[in-house]
């Protein structure tokens, strides 16, 4: 894989591809197991090697998990979900217009049927009070 290039890291001694200098003075410095390159003030893998890392960790992921089929699955469909994005937001559109004019019909219907619900069940009630006997029910 070539050189290692030796970067101050924090201490870690137990991550794995890490291990503890010997060659450098600072005793808890660490240094990769794997070229890097500095780049925003952090040491990143070269591209090769980044490459090489993420295709190993994608197939050991699809060893253990069987996932990476599921992700092809999502590359090869991604049309269908970015439509089934857009018409989701179409239809909650359309849903918030329909609740706009439906709610106000739908609250006085349904408190108009609970008005005539009560008034049958008082007017039931009312014709079943020659059958109540106080005497019995003390």
């Amino acid at each position: 894989m070539g050189k290692i290039n030796e970067v101050d890291f924090m201490p870690n001694d137990d991550e794995k591809g890490w291990g503890v200098s010997p060659t450098i003075e600072n005793p808890g410095t660490l240094y990769a197991a794997f070229p890097t390159t500095a780049q925003a003030n952090i040491c990143l893998p070269t591209k090769e090697v980044g490459e090489e890392i993420l295709k190993k960790m994608l197939k050991k992921f699809d060893e253990t998990t069987g996932m990476v089929k599921y992700l092809v699955e999502l590359e090869l469909c991604w049309e269908i979900l970015a439509g089934m994005a857009v018409a989701t937001i179409f239809i909650s559109i359309f849903y918030i217009f329909l609740l706009k004019w439906l709610t106000k019909p739908l609250l006085y219907v349904s408190m108009l049927i609970i008005l005539i619900a009560f008034v049958l069940l008082g007017g039931w009630l009312w014709m079943k009070k020659d059958e109540y006997d106080p005497v019995v029910q003390e």
